[in-house]
């Protein structure tokens, strides 16, 4: 009963580890493909600005 409850445990803390890295590689891997993606678009045309019309004065 105690190994299978140590074991029990060592897969759990390996899934968590597992999940941890996976998180990890795909927020690094999003954060570096929507920087290429802002850098390319950057590069051949700017995004549009969006401008404020300034406010007329009513008489």
């Amino acid at each position: 009963m105690r190994g299978r409850a140590r074991s029990t445990s060592r897969r759990l803390i390996l899934g968590l580890v597992a999940v941890l890295l996976a998180f990890i590689v795909f927020t690094s891997v999003f954060f570096v493909s929507w920087d290429l993606v802002g850098d390319g678009s950057e590069s051949s045309t700017p995004p549009p600005v969006p401008t404020i019309a300034p406010a007329t004065p009513t008489p």
